[in-house]
């Protein structure tokens, strides 16, 4: 079993417009979580509850959703997506306006 904790592979995969598979114990993001087109397992689960586990993901599969998985990468893991997040947690800005951050004041 791998260390690697929040491996950059899923988020590649996501990137990449693709439906994932994880692991609960790689501790992937809480935001990713809510995603139909994320399906996590665990090692801890029977092989029948993991085989049931890889069927909702091979759902997933069949059905195209590259670009709404592309458009979600965009707002949420994009430099600018994960900063403004940031900088409207922090109450300092409401929106943006083009590439500007727009003060929440």
């Amino acid at each position: 079993m791998s260390d690697d904790k929040n491996p950059r592979v899923v988020y590649e995969a996501i990137t990449a417009g693709l439906p994932v598979f994880v692991s609960a114990e790689a501790q992937s993001a809480t935001i990713l979580h809510d995603q139909d087109w994320y399906v996590e397992t665990s090692l801890n689960k029977t092989a029948d509850e993991m085989n049931e586990d890889l069927q909702v993901f091979m759902r997933q599969v069949w059905e195209d959703k590259t670009s709404r998985i592309r458009a979600w990468a965009d707002d949420n893991l994009s430099s600018r997506g994960v900063y403004l997040a940031l900088c409207q947690r922090m109450g300092l800005c409401r929106a943006t306006d083009g590439e500007r951050f727009v003060s929440a004041k």
